[in-house]
Protein backbone atom coordinates (compact mmCIF):
# COMPACT_ATOMS: atom_id res chain seq x y z
CA UNK A 1 0.00 0.00 0.00
CA UNK A 2 1.26 3.33 -1.22
CA UNK A 3 1.88 6.38 1.25
CA UNK A 4 -0.57 8.14 -1.19
CA UNK A 5 -3.29 5.65 -0.37
CA UNK A 6 -2.61 5.55 3.04
CA UNK A 7 -3.50 8.85 3.69
CA UNK A 8 -6.07 9.14 1.54
CA UNK A 9 -9.84 10.26 3.51
CA UNK A 10 -10.78 7.12 4.61
CA UNK A 11 -11.26 5.08 7.78
CA UNK A 12 -10.37 1.75 9.18
CA UNK A 13 -12.54 -1.26 9.75
CA UNK A 14 -11.42 -3.83 11.89
CA UNK A 15 -12.61 -7.36 11.83
CA UNK A 16 -11.18 -9.64 14.91
CA UNK A 17 -11.46 -13.47 14.08
CA UNK A 18 -12.47 -15.51 16.85
CA UNK A 19 -11.96 -19.69 17.25
CA UNK A 20 -12.05 -21.85 20.10
CA UNK A 21 -8.58 -22.01 20.52
CA UNK A 22 -7.70 -18.65 20.48
CA UNK A 23 -6.54 -16.03 22.96
CA UNK A 24 -10.19 -13.97 22.84
CA UNK A 25 -9.36 -11.81 25.92
CA UNK A 26 -6.40 -10.18 23.68
CA UNK A 27 -8.90 -9.68 20.60
CA UNK A 28 -11.38 -8.19 23.34
CA UNK A 29 -7.89 -6.11 24.06
CA UNK A 30 -7.98 -4.99 21.17
CA UNK A 31 -11.36 -3.44 20.79
CA UNK A 32 -10.39 -1.81 23.94
CA UNK A 33 -7.96 0.00 22.50
CA UNK A 34 -9.65 0.67 19.27
CA UNK A 35 -12.64 2.46 21.83
CA UNK A 36 -9.60 4.32 23.54
CA UNK A 37 -8.33 5.49 19.42
CA UNK A 38 -12.33 6.63 18.87
CA UNK A 39 -12.13 8.93 22.29
CA UNK A 40 -9.00 10.59 20.90
CA UNK A 41 -10.29 10.91 17.76
CA UNK A 42 -13.37 12.82 19.47
CA UNK A 43 -11.71 14.72 21.55
CA UNK A 44 -9.47 16.19 18.38
CA UNK A 45 -11.95 16.27 15.77
CA UNK A 46 -15.56 16.40 17.19
CA UNK A 47 -18.26 14.82 15.01
CA UNK A 48 -15.91 15.09 12.27
CA UNK A 49 -13.62 12.22 13.48
CA UNK A 50 -13.41 9.21 10.91
CA UNK A 51 -13.59 6.74 13.88
CA UNK A 52 -12.22 3.16 13.79
CA UNK A 53 -15.06 0.08 13.16
CA UNK A 54 -14.78 -3.74 14.55
CA UNK A 55 -16.33 -6.71 14.38
CA UNK A 56 -15.96 -10.05 15.77
CA UNK A 57 -15.98 -12.87 13.18
CA UNK A 58 -15.83 -16.77 12.86
CA UNK A 59 -13.44 -18.88 11.19
CA UNK A 60 -15.71 -18.27 8.45
CA UNK A 61 -15.82 -14.97 8.16
CA UNK A 62 -19.07 -14.24 9.68
CA UNK A 63 -20.26 -11.87 11.85
CA UNK A 64 -20.63 -12.81 15.70
CA UNK A 65 -23.98 -12.91 16.99
CA UNK A 66 -24.67 -9.85 19.29
CA UNK A 67 -25.30 -11.39 23.22
CA UNK A 68 -29.47 -11.22 23.83
CA UNK A 69 -30.94 -10.71 26.55
CA UNK A 70 -30.28 -7.89 29.57
CA UNK A 71 -28.10 -9.16 31.86
CA UNK A 72 -24.07 -8.71 32.87
CA UNK A 73 -23.66 -10.60 29.48
CA UNK A 74 -25.81 -8.20 27.09
CA UNK A 75 -24.37 -4.64 29.22
CA UNK A 76 -20.59 -5.71 29.50
CA UNK A 77 -19.71 -7.89 26.51
CA UNK A 78 -22.02 -6.58 23.98
CA UNK A 79 -20.24 -3.46 22.67
CA UNK A 80 -17.65 -5.91 21.75
CA UNK A 81 -19.26 -7.26 19.42
CA UNK A 82 -19.73 -3.97 17.41
CA UNK A 83 -21.44 -1.24 19.21
CA UNK A 84 -23.30 2.06 18.50
CA UNK A 85 -21.17 5.11 18.01
CA UNK A 86 -19.24 4.09 14.84
CA UNK A 87 -17.92 0.90 16.39
CA UNK A 88 -20.44 -1.29 14.34
CA UNK A 89 -19.96 -2.96 11.02
CA UNK A 90 -19.29 -0.60 8.14
CA UNK A 91 -22.06 0.05 5.98
CA UNK A 92 -21.57 0.01 2.15
CA UNK A 93 -21.35 4.33 1.55
CA UNK A 94 -18.05 4.37 3.74
CA UNK A 95 -15.10 4.88 2.57
CA UNK A 96 -13.52 1.96 4.53
CA UNK A 97 -9.97 0.25 4.39
CA UNK A 98 -10.77 -2.96 5.81
CA UNK A 99 -8.27 -5.45 7.83
CA UNK A 100 -8.86 -8.30 9.39
CA UNK A 101 -6.70 -9.50 13.05
CA UNK A 102 -5.98 -13.57 13.61
CA UNK A 103 -5.35 -13.66 17.17
CA UNK A 104 -2.60 -16.20 18.51
CA UNK A 105 -3.43 -19.62 19.95
CA UNK A 106 -2.48 -21.64 22.66
CA UNK A 107 0.30 -24.25 21.38
CA UNK A 108 2.85 -25.96 23.32
CA UNK A 109 4.79 -27.37 20.51
CA UNK A 110 5.15 -27.04 16.60
CA UNK A 111 2.65 -30.07 15.39
CA UNK A 112 -0.17 -28.47 18.23
CA UNK A 113 0.34 -25.35 15.60
CA UNK A 114 0.06 -27.41 12.95
CA UNK A 115 -2.99 -29.07 14.18
CA UNK A 116 -5.02 -26.13 14.97
CA UNK A 117 -4.39 -25.18 11.35
CA UNK A 118 -5.17 -27.77 9.97
CA UNK A 119 -8.46 -27.98 12.00
CA UNK A 120 -9.74 -24.28 11.01
CA UNK A 121 -8.80 -24.62 7.30
CA UNK A 122 -11.44 -22.05 6.89
CA UNK A 123 -10.07 -19.71 8.56
CA UNK A 124 -6.72 -20.11 6.00
CA UNK A 125 -9.35 -19.64 3.22
CA UNK A 126 -10.98 -16.95 4.82
CA UNK A 127 -7.10 -14.93 4.92
CA UNK A 128 -6.97 -15.85 1.23
CA UNK A 129 -10.30 -14.36 0.45
CA UNK A 130 -9.21 -11.15 2.44
CA UNK A 131 -6.02 -10.88 0.27
CA UNK A 132 -7.63 -11.14 -2.87
CA UNK A 133 -10.29 -8.26 -2.11
CA UNK A 134 -7.23 -5.77 -0.99
CA UNK A 135 -7.57 -6.15 2.71
CA UNK A 136 -4.37 -5.97 4.94
CA UNK A 137 -4.00 -8.98 7.22
CA UNK A 138 -2.93 -8.79 10.73
CA UNK A 139 -1.62 -11.66 12.60
CA UNK A 140 -0.59 -11.64 16.54
CA UNK A 141 2.23 -13.94 17.34
CA UNK A 142 1.47 -17.60 15.98
CA UNK A 143 -1.37 -16.86 14.03
CA UNK A 144 0.99 -16.09 11.60
CA UNK A 145 0.64 -19.51 10.21
CA UNK A 146 -2.80 -18.58 9.03
CA UNK A 147 -1.08 -16.31 6.81
CA UNK A 148 1.79 -17.17 5.50
CA UNK A 149 0.45 -19.93 3.46
CA UNK A 150 -1.32 -17.68 1.53
CA UNK A 151 -0.35 -17.32 -2.35
CA UNK A 152 0.65 -13.48 -1.83
CA UNK A 153 2.67 -14.50 1.02
CA UNK A 154 5.82 -16.05 -0.97
CA UNK A 155 8.96 -13.95 -0.47
CA UNK A 156 7.16 -11.64 2.40
CA UNK A 157 8.88 -11.07 5.82
CA UNK A 158 6.82 -11.98 8.72
CA UNK A 159 7.82 -11.62 12.80
CA UNK A 160 7.60 -15.07 14.43
CA UNK A 161 7.70 -16.24 17.46
CA UNK A 162 11.66 -17.13 18.70
CA UNK A 163 10.75 -20.28 20.45
CA UNK A 164 8.55 -21.09 16.34
CA UNK A 165 11.29 -19.96 14.19
CA UNK A 166 12.78 -23.14 12.85
CA UNK A 167 9.54 -24.90 12.48
CA UNK A 168 7.94 -21.55 10.58
CA UNK A 169 10.98 -22.01 8.42
CA UNK A 170 10.83 -25.52 7.38
CA UNK A 171 7.07 -25.06 6.92
CA UNK A 172 7.24 -21.81 4.68
CA UNK A 173 10.47 -22.24 3.07
CA UNK A 174 8.71 -19.08 0.21
CA UNK A 175 8.43 -17.04 3.44
CA UNK A 176 10.70 -15.15 5.02
CA UNK A 177 11.06 -15.04 8.78
CA UNK A 178 12.47 -11.63 10.74
CA UNK A 179 14.13 -12.58 14.00
CA UNK A 180 14.93 -8.77 15.01
CA UNK A 181 11.75 -7.26 15.20
CA UNK A 182 8.78 -7.37 17.39
CA UNK A 183 6.61 -6.09 14.17
CA UNK A 184 7.03 -7.04 10.56
CA UNK A 185 4.73 -5.07 7.89
CA UNK A 186 5.16 -5.85 4.15
CA UNK A 187 2.99 -5.33 1.72
CA UNK A 188 -0.73 -6.58 3.14
CA UNK A 189 0.96 -8.52 6.08
CA UNK A 190 1.24 -6.89 9.78
CA UNK A 191 3.39 -9.77 11.72
CA UNK A 192 4.38 -9.70 15.66
CA UNK A 193 6.77 -12.37 17.41
CA UNK A 194 5.38 -11.88 20.40
CA UNK A 195 1.83 -11.12 22.33
CA UNK A 196 2.78 -7.38 23.73
CA UNK A 197 3.82 -6.52 20.30
CA UNK A 198 0.00 -6.28 19.55
CA UNK A 199 -0.03 -2.53 20.43
CA UNK A 200 2.72 -1.79 18.24
CA UNK A 201 0.62 -3.45 15.48
CA UNK A 202 -2.19 -1.58 16.12
CA UNK A 203 -0.42 1.62 15.80
CA UNK A 204 1.38 0.19 12.66
CA UNK A 205 -1.82 -0.48 10.99
CA UNK A 206 -3.39 2.88 12.40
CA UNK A 207 -0.48 4.62 10.39
CA UNK A 208 -2.08 3.10 7.04
CA UNK A 209 -4.75 5.41 7.21
CA UNK A 210 -4.82 8.17 9.58
CA UNK A 211 -2.61 11.04 9.41
CA UNK A 212 0.52 10.83 11.79
CA UNK A 213 -0.58 13.45 14.13
CA UNK A 214 -3.03 11.29 15.32
CA UNK A 215 -0.97 8.07 15.76
CA UNK A 216 1.47 9.74 17.90
CA UNK A 217 -1.66 11.04 19.95
CA UNK A 218 -2.74 7.46 20.10
CA UNK A 219 0.75 6.01 20.71
CA UNK A 220 1.35 8.38 23.65
CA UNK A 221 -2.15 7.57 25.25
CA UNK A 222 -1.94 3.28 25.01
CA UNK A 223 1.77 3.05 25.37
CA UNK A 224 4.69 3.80 28.68
CA UNK A 225 6.74 7.24 27.99
CA UNK A 226 9.32 7.64 31.00
CA UNK A 227 10.05 11.01 30.08
CA UNK A 228 6.25 12.19 29.39
CA UNK A 229 5.41 10.33 32.77
CA UNK A 230 8.07 12.50 34.77
CA UNK A 231 7.15 15.51 33.14
CA UNK A 232 3.74 14.77 33.50
CA UNK A 233 4.27 14.03 37.86
CA UNK A 234 6.73 17.21 38.04
CA UNK A 235 4.10 19.40 36.47
CA UNK A 236 1.25 18.00 38.31
CA UNK A 237 3.85 18.47 41.74
CA UNK A 238 4.87 21.94 41.35
CA UNK A 239 0.89 22.85 41.06
CA UNK A 240 1.41 23.52 37.21
CA UNK A 241 -1.76 22.11 35.58
CA UNK A 242 -5.19 23.08 36.74
CA UNK A 243 -8.50 21.54 37.08
CA UNK A 244 -10.98 22.65 34.30
CA UNK A 245 -13.81 23.72 36.93
CA UNK A 246 -14.58 27.24 35.02
CA UNK A 247 -15.21 25.08 31.91
CA UNK A 248 -18.69 25.09 30.24
CA UNK A 249 -19.14 21.74 30.67
CA UNK A 250 -17.65 21.22 34.30
CA UNK A 251 -20.09 24.25 34.95
CA UNK A 252 -23.25 23.07 33.51
CA UNK A 253 -22.75 19.40 35.04
CA UNK A 254 -22.24 20.62 38.36
CA UNK A 255 -25.71 23.29 37.86
CA UNK A 256 -27.11 19.87 36.93
CA UNK A 257 -26.07 17.60 39.53
CA UNK A 258 -27.32 20.43 42.57
CA UNK A 259 -30.84 20.50 40.68
CA UNK A 260 -31.38 17.04 39.28
CA UNK A 261 -34.81 17.02 40.88
CA UNK A 262 -35.80 20.23 39.18
CA UNK A 263 -37.45 20.34 36.06
CA UNK A 264 -35.06 20.88 32.97
CA UNK A 265 -35.05 24.13 31.89
CA UNK A 266 -31.69 24.63 29.17
CA UNK A 267 -32.28 28.33 29.29
CA UNK A 268 -31.43 28.71 32.64
CA UNK A 269 -28.85 25.93 32.40
CA UNK A 270 -27.32 28.29 29.72
CA UNK A 271 -27.82 31.71 31.88
CA UNK A 272 -25.70 29.11 34.68
CA UNK A 273 -22.68 28.68 32.42
CA UNK A 274 -23.04 32.22 31.08
CA UNK A 275 -23.36 30.93 27.29
CA UNK A 276 -26.23 30.85 24.59
CA UNK A 277 -28.02 27.85 24.44
CA UNK A 278 -26.54 27.02 21.48
CA UNK A 279 -23.12 27.38 22.49
CA UNK A 280 -24.21 25.02 25.13
CA UNK A 281 -26.16 22.58 23.02
CA UNK A 282 -22.70 22.62 20.58
CA UNK A 283 -20.08 21.87 23.52
CA UNK A 284 -22.37 18.61 24.96
CA UNK A 285 -22.40 17.84 21.36
CA UNK A 286 -18.90 17.59 20.53
CA UNK A 287 -17.46 16.66 23.84
CA UNK A 288 -19.96 14.43 25.14
CA UNK A 289 -21.70 12.98 22.25
CA UNK A 290 -25.15 13.94 23.47
CA UNK A 291 -27.41 16.94 24.69
CA UNK A 292 -27.63 18.08 27.90
CA UNK A 293 -30.95 16.61 28.61
CA UNK A 294 -29.51 13.54 27.74
CA UNK A 295 -27.02 13.73 30.21
CA UNK A 296 -29.44 14.93 33.02
CA UNK A 297 -31.71 11.56 32.20
CA UNK A 298 -28.12 9.52 32.94
CA UNK A 299 -27.32 11.25 36.28
CA UNK A 300 -31.08 10.87 37.56
CA UNK A 301 -31.17 7.03 36.27
CA UNK A 302 -28.01 6.51 38.28
CA UNK A 303 -30.05 8.22 41.49
CA UNK A 304 -32.73 5.78 40.43
CA UNK A 305 -30.42 3.09 40.54
CA UNK A 306 -29.19 3.71 43.99
CA UNK A 307 -32.89 4.08 45.46
CA UNK A 308 -34.42 1.05 43.65
CA UNK A 309 -31.49 -1.09 45.52
CA UNK A 310 -31.36 0.83 49.31
CA UNK A 311 -34.82 1.75 49.68
CA UNK A 312 -38.47 0.59 49.04
CA UNK A 313 -40.01 3.77 47.69
CA UNK A 314 -42.76 3.20 45.21
CA UNK A 315 -41.76 3.87 41.87
CA UNK A 316 -43.93 6.63 41.90
CA UNK A 317 -42.17 8.61 44.57
CA UNK A 318 -38.04 7.63 43.21
CA UNK A 319 -39.67 8.90 39.84
CA UNK A 320 -40.38 12.41 42.05
CA UNK A 321 -37.31 12.41 43.83
CA UNK A 322 -35.64 12.38 40.73
CA UNK A 323 -37.01 14.90 38.69
CA UNK A 324 -40.13 12.99 37.00
CA UNK A 325 -43.99 14.66 37.65
CA UNK A 326 -45.13 11.29 36.53
CA UNK A 327 -43.91 7.39 36.95
CA UNK A 328 -44.95 7.04 33.24
CA UNK A 329 -42.07 9.23 32.22
CA UNK A 330 -39.64 7.91 34.44
CA UNK A 331 -40.32 4.48 33.18
CA UNK A 332 -39.64 5.37 30.11
CA UNK A 333 -36.56 7.05 30.48
CA UNK A 334 -35.52 4.69 32.52
CA UNK A 335 -36.06 1.88 30.20
CA UNK A 336 -34.19 3.51 27.20
CA UNK A 337 -31.13 4.22 29.51
CA UNK A 338 -30.75 0.71 31.76
CA UNK A 339 -32.43 -1.76 29.25
CA UNK A 340 -35.65 -2.69 31.57
CA UNK A 341 -37.94 -0.79 33.71
CA UNK A 342 -37.34 -0.08 37.06
CA UNK A 343 -39.68 -2.86 38.21
CA UNK A 344 -37.27 -5.59 37.03
CA UNK A 345 -33.88 -3.77 38.07
CA UNK A 346 -35.34 -3.93 41.72
CA UNK A 347 -35.90 -7.22 41.26
CA UNK A 348 -32.67 -8.44 39.82
CA UNK A 349 -30.11 -6.03 42.06
CA UNK A 350 -31.90 -4.75 45.47
CA UNK A 351 -30.22 -5.00 48.64
CA UNK A 352 -33.37 -4.29 50.89
CA UNK A 353 -35.23 -7.14 52.46
CA UNK A 354 -39.21 -6.38 52.17
CA UNK A 355 -40.77 -4.72 54.92
CA UNK A 356 -42.76 -6.83 56.03
CA UNK A 357 -39.83 -9.22 56.85
CA UNK A 358 -38.03 -6.28 58.20
CA UNK A 359 -40.59 -5.79 60.90
CA UNK A 360 -40.88 -9.55 61.96
CA UNK A 361 -37.15 -9.54 62.48
CA UNK A 362 -36.86 -6.15 64.54
CA UNK A 363 -39.72 -7.31 66.56
CA UNK A 364 -38.06 -11.01 67.33
CA UNK A 365 -34.56 -9.26 68.09
CA UNK A 366 -33.66 -8.93 72.17
CA UNK A 367 -32.22 -5.02 72.84
CA UNK A 368 -28.60 -6.63 72.48
CA UNK A 369 -28.75 -8.71 69.64
CA UNK A 370 -26.28 -7.51 66.54
CA UNK A 371 -27.75 -10.53 64.34
CA UNK A 372 -27.46 -9.47 60.78
CA UNK A 373 -29.56 -6.15 60.62
CA UNK A 374 -30.90 -6.16 57.43
CA UNK A 375 -30.01 -3.27 55.09
CA UNK A 376 -31.68 0.08 55.59
CA UNK A 377 -32.51 2.49 52.88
Amino acid sequence: MSAKTAKQPTRLHLDIVLFPEAFSGLGLALVDALRVVNTVMSLQEGTLARRVSWQLVDERDLPLDRPAGKGIWQSVFAPYAGGPDGSGPATDGDPVTHACVILPFLASHLPAVRKTVATHALLARTVQARLNAGHTVVTLGHGVWFAAGAVQAGGRSFAVPWFFLAGFMGDFPQAVARGGQAVVQDGPFISTASLDAWVEALLTLLARVYPDELVQTVRATLSFDPARQAAALQAAGDGVVHPTRDSVLALAIGWMTRHLAEPYDLAALARACKVSSRTLLRHFEQVMDMSPLDYLHRQRCQRACYLLETTLESVHSIAQSCGYADASGFRKVFLRHMGCSPQVYRSQRRLRTSRARWKADAADASPDDSRGTPLRG
